[in-house]
Order: C-alpha cells, then sequence, then structure tokens
C-alpha cells in the first residue's frame, strides 16, 4: 500500500466485497459483453484491468478470449477475482497492487488496459 487513503480505500472494499459482486450494476452480463465488445482490443490481447474488484471484467475479458492481468487494492476483490477466474488457468493473473506501485511496471507490457469504477477513487 503506497499512503493511508488506499489503505482505507482497501479496507472498505474489503468489506463490501461480498455485496459488490453480486450488485446488479457490476455483475450484469449484457452490461459485461457490450464493454468488452466497446473496448475492440485485438483477439488474444493481453489486458490490464486495473482495479478489477472481484474479476467481474476479467472474466468477460476471459470468455472473450483474451488474457488478463487484474490489479486491486483490496485483497478480498482479488481472492474473489482469482476464484472467479480459475477455470481460465495461466490466461489469468491477479496482483494486490496500487495502480501507482512501481511494481506494476513489471508486469508489462499490456496490449491494453481498462477500468470500470475506478478513476474516481484515485
Amino acid at each position: 500500500m503506497s499512503n493511508d487513503h488506499d489503505e482505507a480505500l482497501a479496507r472498505a472494499f474489503d468489506a463490501q466485497a461480498p455485496r459488490f459482486e453480486r450488485a446488479p450494476v457490476q455483475s450484469d452480463p449484457a452490461a459485461l459483453e457490450r464493454l468488452v465488445q466497446f473496448a475492440g482490443f485485438p483477439p488474444g490481447s493481453r489486458i490490464l484491468d486495473a482495479g478489477c474488484g472481484p474479476g467481474l471484467v476479467c472474466g468477460a475479458l476471459l470468455a472473450a478470449g483474451y488474457r488478463v492481468v487484474g490489479v486491486d487494492l483490496s485483497r478480498e476483490m482479488i481472492e474473489r477475482a482469482r476464484r472467479r477466474c480459475e477455470p481460465w488457468g495461466d490466461r489469468a493473473e491477479f496482483h494486490h497492487l496500487s495502480l501507482f506501485d512501481t511494481a506494476l511496471d513489471d508486469l508489462a507490457p499490456f496490449d491494453g488496459a481498462l477500468s470500470r469504477y475506478v478513476v474516481h477513487h484515485v
């Protein structure tokens, strides 16, 4: 964690993880499919999901044939993402990191990146 803000945010999202992944605004399959289509990444791309939460977007990307690297401040969210995306094996990897952590550089390169409902927390 890089600062008090990140730590507070991580605690808040750890606490709300069970509700978060079931919320219709987060988990609507049609909305997830539209997001993947709208992103328009080339087939087989390696995509960074910045602030991946419980892996809902990662799952949609994986189902569409992409490789995914998910990062999130919340350990609970990362664990949920790992479990959700386990069927896709090594096409998915997850890391407990801040978007400002220099360790993110070590995970590059990426062919694309996306983030949903995250920027306002940065």
